[in-house]
Protein backbone atom coordinates (compact mmCIF):
# COMPACT_ATOMS: atom_id res chain seq x y z
CA UNK A 1 0.00 0.00 0.00
CA UNK A 2 1.36 3.41 -0.65
CA UNK A 3 0.47 7.07 0.50
CA UNK A 4 0.17 9.92 -1.07
CA UNK A 5 1.65 13.23 0.57
CA UNK A 6 2.48 16.58 -0.40
CA UNK A 7 3.39 19.85 1.42
CA UNK A 8 3.79 17.87 4.37
CA UNK A 9 3.80 20.17 7.74
CA UNK A 10 5.95 18.88 10.63
CA UNK A 11 5.77 20.46 14.36
CA UNK A 12 7.40 19.11 17.34
CA UNK A 13 4.91 19.05 20.72
CA UNK A 14 5.20 17.75 24.12
CA UNK A 15 2.60 14.83 25.10
CA UNK A 16 0.48 15.46 27.85
CA UNK A 17 -0.21 11.19 27.50
CA UNK A 18 1.39 8.95 25.73
CA UNK A 19 0.43 9.03 22.48
CA UNK A 20 0.35 5.60 20.16
CA UNK A 21 1.47 5.93 16.91
CA UNK A 22 -0.65 6.84 13.86
CA UNK A 23 -3.09 8.31 16.34
CA UNK A 24 -4.95 11.83 15.66
CA UNK A 25 -4.43 14.48 18.25
CA UNK A 26 -5.54 17.54 19.25
CA UNK A 27 -4.03 20.21 21.32
CA UNK A 28 -4.01 20.34 24.98
CA UNK A 29 -4.77 23.22 27.39
CA UNK A 30 -2.12 22.34 29.51
CA UNK A 31 1.57 24.05 28.36
CA UNK A 32 4.68 22.87 27.69
CA UNK A 33 7.58 24.82 29.16
CA UNK A 34 7.79 26.87 25.98
CA UNK A 35 4.13 28.21 26.30
CA UNK A 36 2.82 26.04 23.49
CA UNK A 37 -0.04 23.67 24.07
CA UNK A 38 1.02 19.77 25.07
CA UNK A 39 -1.29 17.19 22.51
CA UNK A 40 -3.34 14.50 23.98
CA UNK A 41 -5.00 11.29 21.46
CA UNK A 42 -8.42 12.84 19.80
CA UNK A 43 -11.76 11.27 21.10
CA UNK A 44 -14.64 11.25 19.49
CA UNK A 45 -17.16 11.49 22.21
CA UNK A 46 -15.77 14.79 22.88
CA UNK A 47 -16.06 16.35 19.72
CA UNK A 48 -12.51 17.42 19.48
CA UNK A 49 -10.86 19.26 17.57
CA UNK A 50 -8.04 17.50 15.70
CA UNK A 51 -5.17 19.00 14.61
CA UNK A 52 -2.80 16.32 12.71
CA UNK A 53 -1.62 13.22 13.76
CA UNK A 54 1.99 10.83 15.19
CA UNK A 55 3.47 9.31 12.75
CA UNK A 56 5.60 7.40 15.85
CA UNK A 57 4.66 7.15 19.25
CA UNK A 58 5.65 9.49 22.10
CA UNK A 59 6.16 8.66 25.29
CA UNK A 60 4.37 11.08 28.11
CA UNK A 61 6.77 14.35 28.70
CA UNK A 62 8.34 13.21 25.49
CA UNK A 63 8.95 15.68 22.53
CA UNK A 64 7.42 14.38 19.12
CA UNK A 65 6.47 15.58 15.94
CA UNK A 66 3.24 15.87 14.76
CA UNK A 67 2.01 15.97 10.88
CA UNK A 68 -0.52 19.09 11.07
CA UNK A 69 -3.27 19.69 8.10
CA UNK A 70 -1.32 22.48 7.33
CA UNK A 71 0.95 25.15 7.92
CA UNK A 72 0.49 26.78 11.82
CA UNK A 73 0.33 30.44 11.27
CA UNK A 74 -0.05 33.93 13.67
CA UNK A 75 -3.03 35.63 13.74
CA UNK A 76 -4.25 38.49 15.61
CA UNK A 77 -6.72 38.15 18.89
CA UNK A 78 -9.25 39.91 19.01
CA UNK A 79 -9.53 39.14 22.88
CA UNK A 80 -7.86 37.24 25.61
CA UNK A 81 -7.66 33.26 24.32
CA UNK A 82 -6.30 29.80 26.18
CA UNK A 83 -4.43 27.32 24.40
CA UNK A 84 -6.39 24.51 23.33
CA UNK A 85 -9.60 27.00 22.50
CA UNK A 86 -11.45 26.62 19.35
CA UNK A 87 -10.96 29.71 17.21
CA UNK A 88 -13.88 31.61 15.03
CA UNK A 89 -13.14 34.48 12.32
CA UNK A 90 -14.62 37.50 14.51
CA UNK A 91 -15.05 41.75 13.46
CA UNK A 92 -12.61 42.96 11.12
CA UNK A 93 -10.51 39.24 10.63
CA UNK A 94 -9.06 39.03 14.25
CA UNK A 95 -9.74 35.34 16.04
CA UNK A 96 -12.03 34.72 19.12
CA UNK A 97 -13.05 31.96 21.10
CA UNK A 98 -16.50 33.34 21.40
CA UNK A 99 -19.03 32.43 18.58
CA UNK A 100 -22.88 34.52 18.11
CA UNK A 101 -23.80 31.58 15.99
CA UNK A 102 -23.38 27.70 15.55
CA UNK A 103 -20.26 28.53 13.01
CA UNK A 104 -17.70 25.18 13.01
CA UNK A 105 -14.68 26.31 14.68
CA UNK A 106 -11.51 25.96 11.86
CA UNK A 107 -8.52 27.10 13.99
CA UNK A 108 -7.18 26.47 17.40
CA UNK A 109 -4.96 28.29 19.65
CA UNK A 110 -1.51 26.71 20.48
CA UNK A 111 -0.96 28.95 23.27
CA UNK A 112 -2.48 31.47 25.58
CA UNK A 113 -2.21 35.26 24.86
CA UNK A 114 -3.60 37.77 27.30
CA UNK A 115 -4.77 40.41 25.63
CA UNK A 116 -6.62 42.26 22.38
CA UNK A 117 -4.35 42.82 19.93
CA UNK A 118 -1.90 40.10 20.63
CA UNK A 119 -0.69 37.06 17.97
CA UNK A 120 -1.25 33.56 18.57
CA UNK A 121 0.20 30.81 17.10
CA UNK A 122 -2.86 29.03 15.72
CA UNK A 123 -3.61 25.54 13.75
CA UNK A 124 -6.33 24.35 11.36
CA UNK A 125 -8.71 21.77 12.25
CA UNK A 126 -10.77 18.84 11.25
Amino acid sequence: MSTQRSGTYIKTFTAGEAITACRFVKADTNLDGDGLAKILMADSDNDDLVIGWCPVAISSGAKGTVELFGPTFKAEAGEAVDAGDPLYIGTNGVVVDTVNTSETPRLIALETVATSGDYVEVARVL
